[in-house]
């Protein structure tokens, strides 16, 4: 998942704990790949 959004497992799972907060620009990219992910299924369902 990390590579999705340009970084690496171990901070996506920092995000996860609330340990660290993403800068905005990783929020963006995170944002940018649920979204296509959702729209995807959707698209299958």
């Amino acid at each position: 998942m990390g590579k999705a959004f340009g970084t690496s497992g171990d901070i996506i799972g920092r995000y996860e704990r609330d340990e660290v907060k993403p800068s905005i620009e990783v929020a963006i990219k995170i944002a940018d790949v649920l979204i296509r992910d959702f729209k995807a299924k959707q698209a299958y369902s």
